[in-house]
Order: structure tokens, then C-alpha cells, then sequence
């Protein structure tokens, strides 16, 4: 496991926090939430990380485990998507959303990405 710093992006601003780096283009990093004061915190759930914008890919149910968010990792990785210049904006692209639902499938058969609320958030 390799752990590296990486900035994640929460309400528009960077933060850095430690990830394992999972391929070149995702880690796994803590997710960052909002204490009632404005304070950030790091909670216990784990995100999956596009490290070049710092935004989160959406968590399916069977992913509480590390080893699924890695195999996640592994087949978004896998697709012909140019993942270091990818933007928000790429994740609009008609040809992008039904590769990245087919990745997670991939990853795990019982989950089903047809969820048409499902939206690449970075």
C-alpha cells in the first residue's frame, strides 16, 4: 500500500489529507464533512478520489469495503478516458457516463449503475 498527500476538493476549497494511491489516477481517501460550527472533518467513510480535480466519485452500498473501492478503482482506471485532464465538465460527456456506470458493474456485478440519478460529482 502506498500511502501519498493529495488535495481533495470539499465546498469548492482544497484540502490535503493522506491517501493510498490506488493507481495513478484514484486513491482512497477519508471523506471530509461539516461540523454545525463551519469546522472540516475527516469521517470515517472512505471515498474514491480522482486525484487531478480532488472530487469524489459516488459510493455504491458495497463499497464499504477497500478492497471493492479498489477494484472500482481498477476499472475506472481501465477506461479510455484521458483521466489527467478529465474535468466536471468531460463527466457531462454522453460517452462518458455509460463507460463509468460499466466500470461499476465491473467491479461489482450486484450492484446495478442504472440508478438514473447516478452523476459523476467532481
Amino acid at each position: 500500500m502506498t500511502l501519498r498527500q493529495i488535495n481533495i476538493t470539499f465546498g469548492g476549497d482544497p484540502v490535503e489529507v493522506t491517501a493510498e494511491l490506488v493507481t495513478e489516477h484514484f486513491a482512497i481517501a477519508p471523506s471530509i464533512g461539516r461540523e454545525e460550527n463551519g469546522n472540516l472533518i475527516m469521517n470515517r467513510d472512505l471515498s474514491l478520489t480522482h486525484i487531478p480535480t480532488g472530487g469524489a466519485f459516488p459510493m455504491p452500498w458495497w463499497s464499504e469495503s477497500t478492497d471493492a473501492i479498489r477494484a472500482l478503482a481498477r476499472e475506472l482506471e481501465a477506461l479510455p478516458i484521458a483521466w489527467e485532464t478529465f474535468t466536471p465538465e468531460d463527466a457531462r460527456k454522453p460517452d462518458v457516463l455509460p463507460q463509468v456506470r460499466a466500470a461499476y458493474q465491473s467491479a461489482n456485478e450486484a450492484w446495478t449503475a442504472t440508478d438514473p440519478a447516478f452523476t459523476i460529482h467532481i
